[in-house]
């Protein structure tokens, strides 16, 4: 006998297993509205082919081809990783409701077939089977994760979420023990269907907005970290502003002792040994590029680390100093700038950095241009971070979109495969 919408609750409720078992062990190549929809509208399909249909051997088919084509269109995995996580899914899904019907058969001693008897026990197996179904693949991916699986998405779910399907379980448990074992009115079994099935939705619901709550938690996460690290090169750049300034005073006097003992004393030796004293002095002298102090000490820094790890580091500021940006702000757009273009400078042959920046009217264009052997990946015009701990990188371009978006600017990438050069351009509001 068919019960539509029973049947359409157990097919939303593997939507979600599947959805939860890929973003765990995959990452998603589109938006997560995208992929939600585009899931909902495969397993509508594969629903209504269930229901006009229906033969064991086309629902096993068809519950692999679901996942195959949900992962190529919006996740990023390769044909082996797909086809394995489809059969998975699809093997887990028969053998769920294979020991659902086995339990219920030992334990109440009811027939195997009682399920399709009447729309209670089918609602009641099928939530049963679910709920061995989703523990099931929960701790598969769990052991993945142990065995250092690369995971990509979120972090694991902590072992408390883990115990309200038991607690669901059982108490499903005693409702099918109760309908098998007594004779009960249409009014019990009504209360009982409608608190088997809003305990099914609960639990759905409640792993639904754990994921939710995680993304929220995990941007949380990561904007502490970035205010974290603009404190902290705040407070550096503020010290180190300090120094310079103390040592500009240092360096003043220094070179006028100099100048003096220079002037009275006629020994031609000594003139030479001050001579050369004082162009040490003077090439190690802090640079002055702009009239912004802070920007300068972030510039004297990368130009000192750029110095130490070989590379040629070119600045070019014209017309602008970005005095119309917060320092916090400074700090955040040009570090991470600097610090993506001298990571992939690092690695190519030219090693060459060149930032400039410069204002027309009321707009600042800054325009950093790195050496880079090779293409980044990217995924429509997103770039992809090539480190391996993709949760803890990454958050660089990010920081840099946040702060042009809040000056009102623009952030475009491009690559010169001629000149192995990646150029980055940001123009940004004066008002």
């Amino acid at each position: 006998m068919t019960y539509y919408l029973p049947t359409a609750i157990v097919f939303l409720f593997e939507f979600f297993v599947s959805f939860f078992t890929i973003t765990q062990l995959a990452q998603m190549k589109r938006k997560p509205f995208t992929v939600i929809s585009t899931g909902l509208l495969i397993y509508t399909l594969y629903y209504l082919l269930f229901m006009l249909i229906y033969n064991p051997y086309l629902n096993a088919f068809l519950s692999f081809s679901a996942v195959v084509v949900w992962s190529v269109i919006c996740f990023e995995m390769s044909p082996k990783r797909t086809v394995i996580i489809a059969l998975m899914l699809t093997g887990l899904l028969i053998l769920s409701e294979f020991l659902a019907m086995m339990l219920l058969t030992v334990l109440f001693g009811s027939n195997i077939e009682t399920y399709l008897e009447n729309e209670f026990h089918y609602i009641v197996f099928s939530v049963i089977s679910k709920f061995i179904y989703y523990i099931i693949v929960y701790l598969i991916v769990y052991s993945l994760k142990k065995m250092n699986l690369k995971n990509v998405s979120k972090e694991n779910l902590p072992m408390y979420v883990f115990i309200y399907p038991l607690c669901g379980l059982f108490a499903v448990f005693v409702n099918w023990s109760l309908s098998v074992s007594n004779t009960l009115s249409e009014k019990d079994k009504q209360l009982m269907l409608v608190s088997t099935i809003l305990m099914f939705l609960a639990t759905v619901l409640t792993y639904v907005f754990y994921y939710f709550a995680s993304e929220n938690e995990y941007e949380l996460a990561e904007l502490k970290l970035s205010m974290k690290k603009a404190s902290i090169e705040n407070d550096y750049y503020k010290l180190l502003d300090y120094q310079q300034r103390e040592l500009k005073k240092i360096v003043h006097d220094e070179k006028n002792h100099l100048q003096t003992i220079r002037n009275i004393t006629d020994d031609i030796q000594i003139k030479e040994y001050i001579d050369s004293i004082y162009s040490d002095i003077e090439r190690h002298d802090v640079t002055t590029l702009t009239s912004n102090k802070f920007l300068d000490c972030v510039l004297n820094k990368y130009q000192i680390q750029c110095d130490m790890l070989g590379i040629r580091f070119i600045t070019s500021i014209m017309t602008s100093n970005l005095s119309f940006m917060k320092n916090e702000d400074v700090t955040i757009l040009i570090s991470n700038l600097l610090d993506n273009a001298i990571d992939a400078a690092l690695k190519s042959e030219k090693k060459t950095v060149e930032l400039s920046i410069n204002s027309v009217l009321n707009h600042t264009a800054i325009t950093c241009v790195n050496s880079c052997d090779e293409a980044p990946v990217h995924h429509k015009k997103e770039l992809v971070t090539s480190k391996d701990d993709k949760s803890m990188h990454g958050l660089g371009i990010k920081n840099i979109k946040k702060t042009v978006k809040k000056y009102n600017g623009d952030y475009t990438w491009k690559y010169n495969d001629d000149e192995k050069e990646f150029i980055t351009v940001i123009s940004l509001s004066n008002k």
